[in-house]
């Protein structure tokens, strides 16, 4: 099976089985140990997982998910985790593969509030959205706030202008 993963002209230099699998511990160190929420996911779906592809999933993968066994140390992971990943170096076998799904992802529209605030894949700009949201949900209640406070100051305004004339206040 890792013979045919590609043909003789698109193997990449350094190809093995070996080199394979560590791609593959790391892939799983990018996607599920560094992220509760796609373990969660895994969790979920794993049933359904299961009945699709029968009995066969890695154990490894359940075992970063939390299934069975605590996690064990392996060399990939007992690396810290990073922000980042330069898949040229670190996934060169599959570094075409990778760069299709980020294509996907960033193409992917999101559709509800709650989405946008879940997906976390860009820090700089999920930080940046929260903080506007902050920001306007603040100038919002001020808003209201001022707004309320104009209306009593009208009505204020308008007794003590009935009072000056010499009107009855009601």
């Amino acid at each position: 099976m890792v013979d045919n993963f590609h043909d003789d002209n698109s193997r990449p230099d350094g190809f093995s089985s070996q080199a394979l699998a560590a791609e593959i511990l790391l892939s799983y160190n990018l996607l599920f140990r560094s992220d509760s929420s796609s373990r969660q996911l895994y969790k979920k779906q794993r049933t359904l997982i299961r009945k699709l592809v029968g009995a066969t999933i890695d154990p490894v993968l359940d075992q970063e998910c939390g299934f069975g066994q605590p996690r064990r140390a392996t060399s990939i992971g007992a690396k810290a985790w990073q922000e980042s990943y330069r898949k040229s170096m670190q996934f060169p076998i599959l570094c075409d593969r990778l760069t299709e799904l980020q294509h996907f992802a960033k193409e992917e529209q999101t559709n509800s509030l709650w989405t946008i605030l879940r997906d976390k894949s860009d820090t700089k700009e999920w930080s940046q959205f929260v903080v506007v949201v902050i920001f306007g949900v603040v100038a919002l209640a001020l808003a209201v706030v001022n707004t309320g406070l104009s209306a009593v100051q009208v009505v204020f305004t308008i007794k003590t202008y009935q009072m000056g004339l010499g009107q009855p206040v009601s």
